[in-house]
């Protein structure tokens, strides 16, 4: 049964569906206020008594509301430990993470998801504050409607993915249908297992971090933070804007460098490869590797899931 919201959250199902409903408003203003899409896709609206904009193109709309859904199911088993969204370049190089840490919230067991809250300390005599709550929110919407005041512009053709870390032993979403797929390795964190050490990937916490805010409304506890990756940094601290240069031919003078050359090398060695043709059979061939255990175990050891909306 999907969590309902009410006036008031006293309950662990009523709590999800209120921050269900506030991730949904907060992605729709991180995808107008980064310009993900043109600004004339997107309607005014308010909510929390502030405005705000919404996608008002169905596609947009249903994709936003697929991967909420699916985020759903996660929180409700208290599987997630942060939200991502991730914008990315036109060649998959993530630029920004819009982050939402969700460690601080409480994680409940399905036969308690109806039972209400205990009270403690000042608050014994009422339910979770909603009205501070509320106002806690309407901040954040007031700090994503700035953030560009803090974060340089984005070059053309960004697209973007939302993605879940997953709390400690918690188990990788995988099934049928499967609307979850490993991210990317350099967004990657793996467990520590029997077989291998932990690891985190080369672009999960950026190189410059903005924070937003911490929402604390009795057990509505989160924080969220913004981090800028080393593609995008690298390319702004050719100090472009001084030389009234654009990002997005700064971005490509960057792939021309990395990826041109690496071009060439590859067809370099395709053409050494051609001329040592049947040279190779003189080697000796090594030996057929074995299964390894890590590979049976790779999925169990990752952390890091994007979604991919069901065909």
């Amino acid at each position: 049964m999907a969590p309902t919201k009410t006036s008031t959250p006293t309950n662990y199902i009523s709590l999800v569906a209120h921050f269900l409903d506030f991730l949904t408003v907060s992605i729709h203003t991180i995808l107008y206020e980064r310009n993900v899409y043109p600004a004339e896709s997107f309607i005014s609206t308010r909510k929390y008594n502030y405005p705000v904009r919404q996608s008002r193109h169905p596609d947009v709309c249903e994709w936003v509301n697929d991967a909420v859904n699916h985020i759903e199911k996660e929180l409700m088993k208290g599987a997630i430990e942060k939200i991502s969204l991730v914008i990315f370049s036109r060649w998959d190089d993530p630029l920004e993470r819009f982050v939402f840490d969700l460690s601080r919230f409480p994680v409940v067991p399905k036969s308690e998801w109806y039972t209400t809250f205990a009270k403690s300390g000042e608050s014994r005599d009422k339910n979770l504050p909603l009205a501070n709550m509320s106002e806690q929110f309407r901040a954040v919407m007031a700090k994503l409607a700035f953030c560009h005041r803090d974060l340089e512009p984005l070059p053309d053709e960004c697209h973007f993915n939302i993605a879940i870390e997953l709390r400690g032993e918690a188990d990788p979403p995988i099934g049928h249908p499967q609307p979850w797929i490993p991210a990317v390795p350099s967004l990657q964190k793996e467990r520590e297992s029997e077989h291998s050490s932990a690891s985190v990937g080369e672009d999960l916490g950026g190189l410059a971090t903005t924070p937003l805010r911490l929402v604390d409304a009795g057990p509505m506890s989160f924080e969220m933070w913004i981090e800028e990756g080393k593609t995008k940094i690298e390319a702004l601290d050719k100090h472009l804007y001084d030389e009234g240069e654009d990002f997005d031919q700064e971005l490509n003078r960057v792939y021309d460098r990395d990826f041109q050359p690496l071009g060439e090398f590859l067809a370099q060695a395709i053409h050494n490869d051609a001329k040592d043709k049947g040279k190779e059979k003189l080697q000796p061939m090594p030996p057929a590797a074995e299964d390894s255990p890590e590979d049976e175990e790779v999925e169990d050891r990752l952390s890091q899931f994007s979604f991919m909306a069901d065909d």
